[in-house]
């Protein structure tokens, strides 16, 4: 085995064996009694709301298409995301790693331009980051702020996640701001590299992103709104299908313990490690300890959750065969040239 298979196998190494250090303190014997008490109403209900959450994300990256002038099909951009959460399942950081495979499949599956391919990737992903960070930062406020918890050590995660914040925020104000200024500055820094060709290709593709951008905030308010209300309301569906989930096995965390259980699983996927394998099962663990809830139901929660992500990476499976086996769709780039996929 060379050095990079090594490298490539440590995350899943280093999740196989978090799992089984939490597997040790949960009462694993009463899983499948909990799991069979779920009536087969709840399964419905629990997958109709986990299927409305994925179609609310893929309506905002539809809602972010027409801001820039792409014309594609909602289902082909439900088959696009579900594909890409396949890739990003199995990669170091569940939240990532699709991306530039939805780049490239807009491009060379359904004939999308370039450029526009990805300026709509990139634009759903900054909601989803920016969004993310906004909502755990409000989260880790409020419990931070509850003296009951004793959070203080917390600052730190807190001060990282504040500075991510704080580095997207001012890299977006980067992108849409005047560029006089700072192009100037940037340039005056390159410039023992100006006369490189392959930089000045960059540059240019750099400034013609920026400037489609740009173009898009000014005359699209309206559906960047949209986008961002979508992003928050996919959040709220996040919030629920946990509160319901809870439901199921009657645990009953509270107002604050909901908000725990929700910025600690949330923070988990962040971690590097592929599909939060072991991270999400590390935080659910550490919530209902903290909260002094019955393990049993978090071994149960633990289990649904996992049984969600085999089927969300089905679906995933499924797309990405359809993706490969797409031949003839349209995309239209408006104001643009008709193309036809190869």
């Amino acid at each position: 085995m060379n050095r990079y298979r090594i490298v490539q196998a440590l995350p899943w190494l280093f999740s196989f064996a978090l799992i089984f250090w939490i597997g040790q303190s949960l009462p694993l014997v009463t899983l499948l009694e909990s799991v069979s008490r779920v009536s087969l109403a709840q399964w419905g209900l629990w997958s109709l709301l986990n299927l409305v959450i994925i179609l609310v994300y893929v309506l905002r990256w539809h809602c972010l298409c027409v801001a820039v002038k792409l014309n594609i099909t909602f289902n082909h951009l439900f088959l696009l995301r579900q594909a890409g959460q396949l890739i990003s399942f199995i990669t170091p950081g569940p939240q990532f790693g699709g991306e530039p495979f939805q780049i490239y499949w807009l491009w060379k599956k359904f004939s999308a331009p370039g450029e526009l391919a990805v300026l709509s990737v990139a634009i759903d992903r900054f909601f989803e980051l920016w969004v993310n960070f906004a909502v755990l930062l409000l989260g880790l406020g409020v419990l931070m702020l509850t003296p009951t918890l004793n959070l203080g050590g917390w600052s730190a995660p807190a001060m990282t996640l504040a500075l991510m914040f704080l580095v997207l925020s001012l890299s977006g104000w980067f992108l849409i701001s005047p560029q006089g200024k700072i192009s100037a500055g940037i340039k005056k820094l390159a410039q023992p590299w100006q006369h490189s060709p392959q930089l000045a290709r960059i540059d240019g593709h750099w400034e013609d992103l920026a400037a489609r951008l740009r173009k898009v905030i000014r005359a699209e308010k309206p559906a960047l709104g949209r986008a961002f209300l979508l992003s928050l309301l996919g959040w709220g569906g996040m919030i629920v299908e946990v509160w319901l989930l809870l439901g199921f096995f009657a645990i009953r965390p509270g107002f604050i313990g909901l908000v725990l259980l929700m910025v600690a699983m949330r923070l988990a996927f962040l971690l590097p490690l592929p599909g939060g394998i072991g991270t999400l099962e590390a935080a659910i663990f550490w919530a209902f300890t903290t909260l002094g809830l019955p393990l049993a139901g978090a071994a149960a929660v633990i289990a649904m959750m996992r049984l969600r992500d085999m089927a969300v990476l089905l679906v995933g499976l499924f797309a990405l065969r359809r993706i490969h086996q797409a031949g003839s769709a349209k995309v239209i780039a408006v104001g643009g040239k008709k193309s036809q996929g190869s």
